[in-house]
């Protein structure tokens, strides 16, 4: 419901792609990776979407 009210706050996706990678839903990881990093260069994003 965070991503969707507040679709271009990178924390809430962070903490989304967290939940997806901690379940081992990879694919759901990363597209939620992409989201904040569309808008802007979070190197700590990118990190860990490379570790996928």
């Amino acid at each position: 419901m965070n991503a969707q009210n507040y679709p271009n706050t990178y924390h809430v996706h962070e903490a989304l792609e967290d939940f997806y990678n901690e379940k081992g839903e990879k694919d759901k990881a990363a597209e939620s990776y992409k989201k904040p990093l569309a808008h802007q260069n979070i190197h700590h994003i990118r990190k860990k979407l490379k570790r996928l």
